[in-house]
């Protein structure tokens, strides 16, 4: 299961979002990888998140969430839909990161 999620679904989902994304919102939004394998290491694993990291996790989903949000119509549906896949890639390698534990 984790070569299927870091080695084929991350890589592929990140470069189908760069063809239709900018590098640097997408390269920004890849800070979500911390995200989500901290929250996956607390819901698998049980790790603590004590209130510095949720403060830090809920900053960085914001920032991931401007990010996307705010592409609006100058990006267009097709820009927001590959920071969308940019995000699918660092749930991916989350994945990967936790199951490898």
């Amino acid at each position: 299961a984790m070569a299927v999620f870091g080695a084929a679904l991350g890589p592929a989902a990140l470069a189908w979002g760069l063809q239709r994304s900018s590098a640097t919102a997408a390269s920004l939004l890849l800070t979500l990888e911390a995200v989500f394998t901290a929250l996956l290491a607390a819901a698998l694993y049980r790790e603590q998140l004590d209130r510095r990291v949720r403060a830090a996790l809920a900053l960085l989903t914001l920032g991931g969430g401007v990010l996307v949000l705010g592409t609006g119509p100058a990006g267009g549906s097709a820009a927001t839909t590959g920071l969308l896949a940019v995000g699918a890639a660092t749930l991916a390698w989350g994945l990967d990161n936790t199951l490898s534990r």
